[in-house]
């Protein structure tokens, strides 16, 4: 908001007292000073302001810089736009200039409207000392709308929760700044000035794969090219080239090794534009849209349901198993993830396995021959939980085994662990194998033939 004091206008030898004109936007607030110069020997004050209350609501009037220890007396009548004041000293008087009272408004008209603040009844030292008036003016902003929408790159899929920040001018005088709506538009109302508009986001919505570390990979070697939006979501570490690197912290991210933004970048998302000025702006602006890419999701496939990859691939559906196994307590046992039919020709797989972490613990995951020359990323870190994500410019048709994974039994004889394969995704999910779970048993694992047939 912005005012212009006119406290000190000297008019021969009287008094001044003055109110200043002041703008600000609907839904903003004022605080507004009630100024006297050029005054000698001030004991007492008593005055009303008058105000058009469809435009601006006093809240509150305080007690200025120059009547710090005064005693105070006011009449706030809303309802008829009028503000009694009465102060007066108990101590020694005044001499100077500065304010006398501070009154503290909202503002609750429209754009354009304006009030003047009408001073009168006013009486210095009981009328012995002569004043002279210079009455004030508020006016509401006029303010201009800007509109459009957020969307994302691939399907043009609006990105409902994407924020909005507003930087510059009198922006902070406006009403709030919502993000983008369920649709992804927007809509706000400026003043004149100049506005800077910058989207932010900060999740990925677990939209990031081993599928698109493998689209990176496959672009490193020319098995196909992406361009456009695509690859600049590829460029992970925004290092302006697409590198078998970029795969690496993809299949990191996946695996949860490593957390959002991929190292090398100041943020989980690009915008385009990156934000938006708005210099002298004086009227609506239409169409200022923006869109998103998510680094790390070449494939495009954030907030679609189903999937819907730019790299689409019709693939059979087959089974994934893990095999039971038995050991004895202090020992090593390994069991398989196991591609029990054929499936044609996919390039990523990322899975989570959970487990017993009292009965037992695991201690490693391998890739078997079947996944020669793929990237793997393998998290163990969390106790009873196994995450590895997975992906290769070439790609693989089974059966076969996929991995060999490796615990050490924990528990007594007898004691049993599931292992569960969970959130497996084979290129994002374009296959939906059947899923056979098993068990690690503790003991001797020459009884497996005996609990199986009996003696």
């Amino acid at each position: 908001p912005g005012i212009l004091a006119r406290a000190f206008t000297y008019v021969g030898g009287d008094a001044s007292i003055s109110l200043p004109d002041a703008a600000a936007g609907s839904g903003g607030s004022l605080q507004i000073p009630l100024s006297i110069g050029n005054v000698s020997g001030l004991v007492s004050a008593q005055f009303k302001i008058s105000y058009d209350p469809s435009v601006i609501e006093v809240r509150s009037i305080n007690n200025g810089n120059l009547a710090p220890g005064w005693a105070r007396a006011v009449n706030i009548n809303q309802a008829n736009g009028t503000a009694l004041v009465a102060m007066t000293t108990g101590g020694g008087s005044v001499t100077g200039d500065g304010s006398l009272v501070q009154m503290n408004v909202s503002i609750v008209g429209d754009p354009s409207d304006s009030t003047a603040l009408t001073l009168s009844e006013v009486l210095l030292n009981d009328g012995a000392i002569p004043v002279t008036l210079d009455h004030g003016l508020i006016t509401v902003d006029a303010v201009h709308e800007i509109k459009g929408n957020v969307r994302f790159w691939n399907g043009n899929r609006p990105m409902a929760g994407t924020a909005l920040n507003l930087t510059g001018g009198q922006s902070n005088a406006r009403g709030k700044l919502a993000d983008a709506q369920s649709e992804g538009s927007y809509s706000l109302f400026l003043p004149s000035g100049n506005h800077v508009l910058t989207p932010t986001r900060t999740s990925a919505d677990d939209a990031i794969s081993s599928l698109d570390a493998s689209m990176v990979l496959r672009h490193v070697v020319n098995l196909e090219t992406l361009s456009g939006s695509a690859a600049k979501a590829a460029d992970v570490n925004r290092s302006g080239s697409i590198t078998a690197q970029d795969a690496t912290q993809i299949l990191q991210h996946v695996a949860g090794l490593a957390s959002l933004p991929f190292n090398g970048a100041q943020s989980v998302w690009l915008f385009e534009p990156a934000q938006r000025t708005f210099s002298n702006l004086n009227s609506t602006q239409s169409a200022q849209n923006f869109t998103g890419i998510l680094l790390g999701d070449p494939s495009g496939n954030w907030g679609a349901t189903p999937p819907a990859s730019i790299q689409a691939r019709t693939l059979e559906t087959g089974s994934i198993s893990l095999k039971n196994a038995k050991g004895e307590r202090g020992s090593t046992v390994t069991t398989e993830l196991v591609l029990d039919s054929a499936v044609s020709g996919f390039v990523s797989i990322d899975f989570e396995i959970s487990y017993d972490p009292l009965v037992v613990s695991a201690t490693s995951v391998t890739p078997t021959a079947l996944l020669d020359g793929w990237s793997v990323s393998v998290n163990t870190d969390q106790s009873g939980v196994v995450r590895v994500a997975a992906a290769g410019a070439q790609s693989i048709t089974g059966p076969g085994a996929l991995f060999s994974l490796a615990f050490q039994m924990l528990g007594l004889e007898g004691a049993e662990s599931d292992i569960r394969i969970n959130k497996l995704q084979i290129d994002e999910g374009q296959v939906s194998p059947e899923i056979i779970h098993a068990k690690l048993t503790s003991g001797d694992p020459s009884s497996i033939f005996k609990d199986r047939f009996g003696d």
